[in-house]
């Protein structure tokens, strides 16, 4: 349409074409948001304030696991500190029911070390309604050993893996998923930035969509907090809904506490996953 009358109209047509692509140019930039505020939630900048999970979440987190809107269990994960060694202990334990029967249980229990920001050991072990599976991962030699119930992996350190609790993760290309044993490949691309509710209200919060071996999408405030995670398994939508991840004026804050709409969309480059563990 615009090209015709571009053909018909001479200068009126290149005029109008002018029109449309700065109006179009003006609603790319206001949804991008402040660039201050984009730049805030850059993965690299929330990566850089990941170092610190001690005084990102001095009382753990925990989550109500929901799925088409009714809780069916808790995600919670601890921080302990021993001298350099950093101890990470995830748990979680649901319970689908119908009419007081319970159809489905699945718990999940992990223990990790992590040294200088970077994950060195990791055991975790699943019992996914009765089938139990156990993953095993050692860094040695800048190479990240894993076995589990799919065989042996091996992939150059450092290697994240599918906790979420470190945004150290949005930058990379590769994670370990600690209930497969599998070095999963994914694209983690930025999405917009949103009001999301937490046990101590609600904040602004990044998305950012996996895509690839494991497809959810995961939230993170100004700060580096992880605060949601949503995802699809056997036609059902599962949430993580922060109940304890850190309060938003803490000490690890870096002035996340900014005005924002209900949604700015912000832009940026760019299998299933179990229970996203």
């Amino acid at each position: 349409m615009v090209l015709r009358s571009w053909k018909k109209g001479g200068l009126g047509g290149v005029l109008l074409i002018t029109t449309v692509l700065a109006a179009w140019s003006n609603v790319a930039r206001a949804d991008a948001g402040p660039p201050s505020l984009a730049g805030a939630f850059a993965p690299e900048q929330l990566a850089s304030r990941a170092g610190t999970p001690m005084a990102l979440y001095p009382d753990g987190l925990t989550f109500d696991v929901v799925r088409d809107g009714s809780v069916v269990g808790q995600h919670r994960t601890t921080f302990r500190r021993d001298g350099e060694a950093l101890t990470v202990s995830a748990r979680m334990d649901l319970t689908v029911k119908l009419l007081g029967l319970t159809l489905y249980r699945f718990a999940y229990q992990s223990s990790a070390e992590w040294r200088d920001g970077t994950l060195r050991s990791l055991t975790a072990v699943t019992d996914d309604d009765g089938t139990v599976a156990r993953v095993t991962a050692r860094e040695e030699g800048g190479v990240m050993r894993v076995d589990g119930p799919n065989g042996a992996a091996r992939a150059e350190a450092p290697l994240f893996p599918t906790n979420h609790w470190h945004a150290g993760v949005l930058t990379r290309d590769q994670v370990l998923n600690t209930i497969t044993g599998r070095i999963a490949t994914v694209t983690i691309t930025p999405g917009p930035i949103e009001q999301v509710g937490t046990g101590s209200g609600p904040r602004p919060a990044r998305r950012f969509d996996y895509d690839g071996a494991i497809q959810v999408s995961s939230w993170y405030d100004a700060a580096g907090r992880w605060v949601k995670l949503r995802f699809q398994r056997g036609g059902s939508t599962i949430e993580y809904r922060c109940r304890v991840c850190g309060a938003e004026d803490g000490p690890a804050d870096h002035g996340a506490a900014v005005p924002l709409p209900t949604t700015v969309a912000a832009r940026g480059a760019g299998g299933g996953a179990a229970w996203a563990t």
